[in-house]
């Protein structure tokens, strides 16, 4: 099954493990299926039988790899730096060239990771036409549709404003400050698409920190459907685009609002590692991948806030806290906010099950996850829910929408906008 110099990789990832189960209980799949080979430590067990060759890949086999979720809470959990999300990256790359999947499952797949993500304007021209159905209210007719079809209005999340159409982001934006530094902006496929306005929050938001903004245009997905579905080739090639369009423009950090899209992006040294010609450019790029909250604590934030008047409470999305390590850089942005309260939830960085194509493929998993989530979100009493990942965002408003509670979802960002329009920066 698997490639003699991948082989080589995966045999050292899966021999660091040491089975104490410490991973268990920060295993979404674990904690709603209680079975063992959808945990992490029995994905391992598998990855090594295959790898051994005591088993073969069958439909049972590839249905245990692909029901996790990629979340990387066991890696925050394991006290031998299990690297796991790599490990089921490379173990579904191999997957996709050996197995057939089932037709609608291989349309979705290939949909999903590959055709949508390289094809922005195609998905904001979809994801506008989804808005204008809200707007004239019939987007209920999604739901309508046979499955896996009615999934779709996972990708409708309620917009805050009563616009329809966002034009494309401007190649070049100035500061009307000063100008402290050059930030190259990576509008995401999905985030773009569905959550235009929240590219725009963090724009004003560096413009505000004296940041001149550049989103080149040629740019594309950051690659993380391709890479985390098992289309790893793909992955390297939209990887490759994004190198090559950043290198020809002079900034001095790269940042995207998607905190998953910021994770992709600071992996593309190992991605590319074995690419003679792109493992010296990968590791210059990730030198300048900042994650938004890293960036503004970074050079400074400007603290000239106005009151923001109600209760939030944070989700710490997969691609921040178990990808990128960061928890407490949006904390201090948003505990800045006069007027704003936040109160911790219960598991705060518990997956709310939203990574990847799970939501389309094994949505029982998306949902027993999220009803985890939403239940401690509500126990705190918060108005709002905080994120930082367009997943999350997706997942979570659609929960609220489906079960009618009464909290929003927002951006992390989109609260420090609305501090600085308090202030009157802008």
């Amino acid at each position: 099954m698997i490639e003699y110099a991948e082989k080589m990789d995966l045999d050292k990832l899966v021999l660091t493990c040491i089975h104490c189960g410490f991973c268990l209980q920060s295993c979404p799949t674990y904690r709603i299926l209680g079975y063992e080979p959808d945990s992490p430590r029995g994905r391992l067990y598998l990855i090594r039988a295959l790898l051994e060759k005591r088993i073969e890949l069958g439909e049972k086999i590839v249905e245990h790899l692909y029901k996790c979720i990629v979340c990387r809470g066991c890696e925050t959990a394991c006290p031998s730096s299990v690297r796991f999300g790599i490990l089921m990256d490379m173990t579904r790359s191999q997957i996709t060239k050996k197995y057939r999947f089932p037709l609608l499952q291989a349309i979705g797949l290939k949909l999903g990771a590959k055709v949508l993500v390289s094809h922005i304007n195609l998905l904001r021209y979809l994801l506008t036409f989804n808005r204008l159905l809200q707007k004239i209210g019939i987007e209920y007719l999604v739901r309508l549709l046979p499955k896996p079809l009615s999934e779709l209005d996972y990708l409708m999340p309620p917009s805050p404003s009563s616009r329809i159409y966002y034009p494309k982001i401007q190649e070049v934006i100035k500061p009307v400050t000063n100008k402290k530094l050059s930030v190259g902006f990576l509008q995401g496929c999905l985030m773009e698409a569905a959550l235009p306005w929240v590219n725009r929050a963090v724009i004003r938001i560096l413009l505000a920190n004296g940041c001149e903004v550049i989103t080149p245009r040629g740019q594309t997905c950051c690659g993380a459907a391709s890479l985390h579905e098992g289309f790893i080739e793909y992955a390297k090639k939209l990887a490759r685009k994004n190198i090559d369009v950043f290198e020809n423009v002079n900034v001095d950090f790269i940042l995207a609002s998607a905190s998953g899209c910021v994770a992709t992006l600071k992996m593309y040294d190992e991605l590319l590692k074995d690419d003679p010609e792109y493992a010296g450019k990968a590791r210059k790029f990730k030198r300048k991948v900042r994650d938004f909250s890293e960036l503004l604590l970074e050079i400074g934030m400007n603290k000239n806030l106005g009151p923001v008047n109600l209760t939030t409470t944070f989700h710490d999305s997969c691609g921040l806290a178990h990808a990128q390590k960061i928890t407490q850089q949006p904390r201090i942005i948003l505990r800045a906010i006069p007027g704003l309260s936040i109160i911790e939830m219960k598991d705060s960085d518990l997956c709310c099950g939203a990574g990847g194509l799970n939501w389309l493929f094994h949505p029982e998993i998306t949902k027993e996850t999220l009803m985890m989530k939403l239940k401690n979100a509500a126990a705190t009493g918060a108005s709002t829910i905080a994120v930082s990942n367009i997943p999350c965002y997706l997942n979570i408003s659609r929960g609220i929408k489906r079960l009618k509670i009464k909290m929003n979802v927002v951006h992390y960002a989109e609260l420090l906008d609305k501090s600085y329009r308090s202030a009157k920066l802008y």
